[in-house]
């Protein structure tokens, strides 16, 4: 597990839970597995309240992109998405 800091919040049974579910899929290899960690705003890039990292920052999908290495391949739309979202105001298109 990259990130043990995820579990923080959790039960010890469920720590325990995820950590063995953890080590199963290292053992399979090849996969890379991101936490979007709802309990933490850390793990939890939302578009009401992004993560904000040195270049940029993200939401749901760029966190997931940033997370695997491959946030460039998504700026454009993210950065887009941005733009979008400003004129959605109190839940009514302008």
């Amino acid at each position: 597990m990259k990130t043990p800091q995820v579990l923080k919040g959790y039960s010890e049974k469920k720590r325990k839970e995820l950590t063995n579910l953890s080590e199963e899929i290292e053992k399979l290899g090849g996969a890379d597995i991101v936490v979007i960690h709802g309990k933490s705003a850390k793990y939890s890039a939302r578009p009401a309240k992004p993560l904000k990292y040195q270049a940029y920052s993200v939401k749901t999908l760029g966190y997931l992109a940033h997370s695997l290495g491959h946030y460039d391949a998504i700026r454009e739309d993210e950065e887009e998405s941005d733009e979008a979202s400003k004129g959605f105001q109190g839940g009514v298109l302008p």
